[in-house]
């Protein structure tokens, strides 16, 4: 090769990498975390799918929430709680999971079980555009949906179910209908079957109190003035709150359900 053509090569190679050089960035930008932990806070979680049979998403109200390193919810039938840890790296951890011990019916009892045996094992998460999935080691996944807040004043509702006061929810008779309605002024109101009632409701975060209540004085079948007494005692019991999938519960300080209702 000639002294011309080696000197035209050395020219082309070193234009090269000159190139090279100037479309390199010299600040690149810094890799954003595999997941971010903060996003897992300030919202509730409602559970809508599970790629894992035992657990059956058609349970209502299954929620995780996540705070100040604690993550809380209720899971079938029980509430629970206990520390959890999240990593950048999309590394998860819960546990050990303490719950209410309260019976309850299938299917929510054996969905309660396996539920919270999955949480106790999921070790990764993720959550992207509104959904949260978490993900086991045999790549099994919990799904969840962030919930909008909701505020009870100036809502109403149409009860499904009540606690009868003998450790079981059943649902209202069907010759008759239960309301409750949240004014915008602090009182609550609405049928208790066969008379009407109204009083005093306050909220602070999940927590609720209701009444003393105070009803009209109309006399009706036994059935009916029986499911009146137990719907209005279910009413006062209820110290917290929550809707998930438009579900409203209220549950006592033992974490049994009291009430549960869809918007009237």
């Amino acid at each position: 090769m000639d002294r011309r053509r080696i000197v035209s090569a050395l020219v082309l190679v070193a234009l090269m990498l000159s190139m090279v050089g100037c479309s390199a960035p010299t600040n690149p930008e810094p890799e954003a975390p595999a997941a971010d932990p903060a996003a897992l806070e300030g919202v509730e979680w409602v559970l809508t799918g599970t790629s894992v049979a035992d657990v059956d998403s058609k349970v209502v109200g299954i929620t995780a929430a996540f705070k100040d390193g604690q993550i809380s919810g209720f899971s079938g039938v029980n509430t629970y709680n206990g520390p959890y840890t999240a990593g950048e790296d999309g590394s998860f951890d819960a546990g050990p999971l303490a719950s209410t011990l309260i019976a309850g019916p299938e299917p929510a009892a054996s969905t309660e079980v396996a539920f919270l045996k999955l949480l106790d094992t999921a070790d990764k998460f993720a959550v992207a555009e509104g959904k949260l999935t978490l993900t086991i080691p045999s790549g099994d996944t919990l799904e969840f949906e962030a919930v909008e807040p909701v505020t009870l004043p100036g809502t109403s509702w149409l009860i499904k179910g009540y606690n009868n006061g003998k450790e079981a929810v059943v649902g209202v008779e069907q010759e008759s209908e239960l309301t409750l309605v949240f004014g915008s002024d602090g009182t609550v109101s609405g049928s208790a079957g066969v008379n009407q009632f109204n009083g005093p409701f306050t909220v602070d975060g999940d927590t609720i109190k209701i009444g003393p209540l105070a009803t009209t004085k109309m006399a009706g079948p036994d059935n009916l003035m029986e499911q009146e007494a137990a719907y209005l005692k279910a009413l006062e019991a209820g110290v917290v709150w929550d809707v998930a999938r438009d579900v409203l519960t209220t549950r006592d300080a033992e974490g049994a359900m009291q009430i549960n209702a869809i918007p009237k």
